[in-house]
């Protein structure tokens, strides 16, 4: 009887230790959206099992058009969410929300406008119809920095299709550039895109967010869960394709595999996870967003968000005040450093382009360059974050604000670098060679390469591919420097005329025979007052000698446009400024059909 009784005790204890062991919590994590790339991390958790090895069992909840996720947090109808840079105002309103992890760098909201007469710039959205989403403040936010008063704008509720666009119902709509972009060149709609982060206002994109309470009454489960997230977005972004077949195959989702795919390569641009690590946030980027806020009247002046705002470790070594000046001071002067070297290294290609002097063997130098850079750029940003800790120490606001300031520039200059080098990588990989490429590819290579003084003089550049298939032969380099030439030669006129509002528009198109492409390169810059127009060719030839320019630039684009191209350089003069065309001839379809067949990559 005994023996009977305590077998019977030893088979329950064995089923409670085994029910214990396969315990799983349920949560749910509400979305902002519906199914798609943007939240693939959380799938890659899920489908892989990172969330059940957790010992966690998560409901990935989709949103409808009129959810917020912060109120579902709130009602206790999801523990965690994907939210939107407003969670900063609800915390300052007593929401006791905290933000765990950031997991796109920059915003993805941006302006998208029918490209026409009536819609040049910015400037020309008033008077007209907008649709706009909620939680954009991002988008308020640059139409108040871009002065247009919203009064004069007749706002309507957003469809969430670029198709009330497409069809003239509205003139512009707030959008995200990793998804609506896609959709209008599928249907060859003719488009301007304007975005915050041109003209300084640089938010974050998508944050992972719970409520204090979560934290405080569940804190393994809370750590737990965002470990896993964060490994299943690492996952995510290094196999897209892997992604974009669970969506399709698990979610149910709506969109095709090519438009799944365009939406992680724009991710990429938005999250640079190759150089920072996913869910990585900082103090300094909130207070800007926060400053952001105070000037949209939405938050107090000298508003600095509680430090119960963030789920991030925090130092109180006051004595670590020497040591973070010390760090900012060595890092700033380190970046200082490479990026005069590569200033060098940028006068010494440019001497090569114009010499044509291919003897010396540049792609294995800059190839060795990038990874010996890579490893000391990682570094520094670990070394930003540890100064963004200690700065929390310091009790001087000023002295905080300072170097808040301080590390976020060099943040942006460190992205900047990373992004330019690997672009001088893939231009060089085929140095000596005449390829097959894609034009729309390498016109997105070389604009990278000007993005950031293109930005520091508030230049807009507005790219159009009405064709992002043709393919050019010729060498990748030459075609760069065409671009390069043209390009510097009108930041030198707007620099020269202090143009108000520069803007510069770009247009890929196939011709009317078929037989050649056309790049078309316009600014409103006043055009070109020199008589006969074409002198602006002639070689020592320069309309801004006083700035250093040699003559040469124009001179020798159009020259390698001919002798590399067989190509044409043309000028001309409209309304507000003038206008380059170049016309490249297509190579044989023979050359093409082979190159496709052979899937060559010329980059």
């Amino acid at each position: 009887m005994i023996g009977r009784s305590f077998s019977i005790l030893w088979r329950l204890l064995c089923l409670i230790v085994s029910a214990n062991a396969n315990a799983t919590d349920k949560i749910v994590l509400q979305l902002k959206w519906q199914h798609q790339f943007q939240f693939a991390g959380y799938y890659a958790a899920e489908q892989l099992g990172y969330y059940h090895q957790a010992g966690l069992n998560v409901e990935l909840r989709p949103a409808r058009p009129d959810t917020d996720p912060l109120d579902e947090v709130k009602a206790g109808r999801a523990q965690f969410g994907v939210g939107s840079n407003n969670l900063v105002l609800a915390h300052h309103q007593g929401v006791p929300v905290v933000v765990l992890a950031v997991i796109m760098q920059h915003s993805p909201y941006a302006i998208i406008a029918a490209k026409n007469s009536q819609l040049r710039n910015s400037h020309d959205l008033a008077g007209k119809k907008f649709m706009l989403e909620p939680m954009a403040d991002e988008i308020l936010a640059y139409l108040i920095q871009q002065r247009i008063p919203l009064q004069s704008l007749e706002l309507l509720p957003h469809s969430h299709t670029p198709y009330s666009l497409i069809r003239g119902e509205v003139a512009a709509m707030s959008a995200y550039i990793t998804d609506e972009p896609y959709l209008l060149q599928q249907e060859a709609f003719d488009y301007n895109l304007f975005t915050p982060q041109s003209a300084g206002i640089d938010f974050y994109g998508d944050n992972l967010f719970t409520l204090a309470k979560e934290i405080e009454t569940q804190p393994q489960r809370t750590r737990r869960f965002l470990e896993a997230s964060l490994r299943g977005w690492r996952y995510a972004m290094q196999h897209p394709e892997e992604l974009a077949d669970i969506i399709i195959a698990h979610y149910g989702s709506t969109k095709s595999r090519p438009q799944l795919l365009y939406e992680a390569e724009k991710m990429q641009q938005l999250m640079h996870p190759e150089l920072i690590e996913i869910g990585y946030m900082l103090p300094g980027r909130w207070q800007h967003i926060a400053n952001t806020y105070t000037s949209l009247g939405m938050l107090p002046r000298d508003y600095t968000p509680d430090p119960s705002f963030l789920y991030i470790s925090r130092t109180t070594n006051e004595g670590k005040i020497v040591t973070v000046i010390a760090l900012l001071l060595g890092i700033t002067t380190l970046i200082t450093l490479i990026t005069l070297y590569m200033i060098r290294r940028n006068h010494y290609l440019d001497r090569l382009l114009q010499l044509k002097s291919y003897q010396a063997n540049i792609g294995e130098s800059v190839e060795h360059i990038s990874h010996q850079w890579k490893q000391p750029l990682h570094e520094l940003a670990v070394q930003l974050m540890l100064i963004e800790q200690a700065n929390d120490a310091i009790k001087d606001s000023q002295l905080q604000q300072t170097i808040a300031a301080a590390t976020i520039h060099s943040h942006q200059v460190i992205e900047f670098m990373a992004k330019t080098v690997d672009t001088f990588r893939a231009l060089l990989h085929h140095k000596n060679q005449d390829i097959p490429f894609l034009a729309h590819e390498l016109i997105e290579q070389t604009l990278l390469l000007l993005e950031s003084s293109m930005t520091l003089r508030r230049i807009e550049i507005h790219y159009q591919a009405l064709n992002d298939k043709l393919v050019l032969y010729g060498n990748p380099i030459e075609f760069a420097h065409i671009l390069l030439s043209i390009l510097a030669n009108t930041r030198h006129v707007f620099s020269q005329r202090r143009t108000e509002q520069p803007q510069i528009e770009i247009k890929l198109e196939l011709d009317q025979t078929g037989h050649y492409a056309t790049i078309t390169l316009c600014d409103n810059g006043g055009g070109i007052a020199v008589k006969p127009i074409e002198k602006i060719f002639k070689r020592g030839y320069s309309d801004h000698p006083h700035e250093g320019g040699s003559g040469l630039g124009l001179y020798v684009a159009r020259k390698l446009a001919k002798e590399g191209f067989n190509a044409k350089l043309t000028v001309y003069n409209r309304h507000d400024g003038a206008c380059f065309r170049l016309t490249l001839p297509l190579p044989d379809s023979e050359l093409i059909t082979a190159w496709e067949a052979n899937s060559i990559n010329p980059h």
